[in-house]
């Protein structure tokens, strides 16, 4: 009965609320920030600023993370990994004043070199250890940062997930912060359900053609249609050997990796390969292939890639988020 009534809710509001949503998790977050500074005298600021990207099936959140450089102990040579955004604080440090003027430098480029007012949803706090939470969602104008670009946005999945933004770890702070406290990695529709959490899924091409899908997104595939003309995404390292290509293919061009956000909808990971009517899609949105047997593919049709496929049915499951230009 629920459910009827939801459809005829839906039908009656049409499209005017296809992407309402409310981050309802920021509600249960404190304001006044004397709660800690009055418990404190010194502590570890976690920033961590949000953005909601509303432009694709259905909105999702992206947090903004830091691509810190470390020597790795066990190989001696410089790494990275994401990490909040942080500070220390001593006894009498405006809290506030330093979030904004970090956040003002971080999204320098986005405000064109104005100081821009960063809302603050609130905090929460782990004994002296601080996370404090900004909504940046009306900075984030062009979602499709590349490498050139040092802003760094982390689906939700991505950080509890694969807990990696294409080859580089997320640390483990960020994920267990994130695992505690599951809410804050949702947003909900106007009936308080939870919004599906989008995958991150890559593809790898020429830079021409990365340039054009970080706009347009991933067209149907033309070639390899053994599972349908559907959307073909895989994981980085895949992508990875396909930019390769491309590369060594033509030497005067950079090839490409795209990141996006997939919606896997109603999915299966248990079907008949290959399947080129794409029979699939009449019951289920996407598939997973974990490993592709290239001898039950006809040879013109054969993927330079066999494992890790995931196959969407429609346009509007993938949002591209991100592209990567190799040097």
């Amino acid at each position: 009965m629920e459910q009827d009534n939801e459809e005829v809710l839906d039908e009656l509001l049409g499209d005017s609320m296809k992407n309402y949503y409310n981050y309802s998790a920021k509600y249960s977050l404190k304001t006044d920030l004397r709660l800690y500074t009055n418990d404190y005298k010194i502590g570890h600021i976690y920033v961590c600023p949000y953005v909601v990207v509303s432009s694709g099936k259905q909105p999702f959140l992206q947090f903004v993370l830091n691509k810190k450089i470390y020597t790795n102990p066990s190989t001696k040579k410089l790494d990275t990994y994401f990490q909040f955004y942080e500070f220390f604080y001593m006894d009498g440090m405006d809290i506030m004043a330093t979030c904004q003027k970090m956040l003002n430098v971080l999204f320098l480029k986005q405000t064109n070199f104005e100081n821009q007012h960063f809302e603050c949803n609130g905090f929460l706090n782990e004994d002296c250890n601080m996370y404090i939470f900004f909504d940046s969602t009306p900075l984030n104008k062009d979602s499709t940062v590349t490498n050139i670009n040092h802003i760094w946005l982390a689906l939700s999945s991505e950080i509890v997930g694969e807990r990696k933004i294409y080859d580089t770890q997320i640390h483990e702070n960020v994920t267990m912060f994130f695992e505690n406290i599951p809410d804050f990695l949702y947003l909900k529709d106007m009936y308080e359900h939870d919004y599906e959490l989008p995958v991150a899924g890559y593809s790898g091409s020429s830079k021409v053609n990365t340039e054009f899908m970080s706009v347009f997104g991933l067209s149907k595939t033309q070639r390899e249609t053994y599972m349908g003309p559907y959307y073909y995404f895989t994981n980085y390292n895949n992508a990875l050997t396909i930019a390769l290509f491309n590369k060594r293919a033509d030497p005067k061009s950079q090839g490409g990796i795209n990141r996006f956000a997939v919606f896997k909808g109603k999915t299966i990971d248990d079907v008949v390969v290959p399947d080129e009517t794409g029979s699939w899609a009449n019951e289920y949105d996407s598939i997973y292939i974990k490993y592709l047997n290239l001898d039950a593919v006809a040879y013109e049709k054969r993927p330079l890639i066999y494992k890790e496929i995931l196959v969407v049915k429609n346009y509007e499951q993938q949002v591209p988020i991100s592209y990567y230009l190799l040097g």
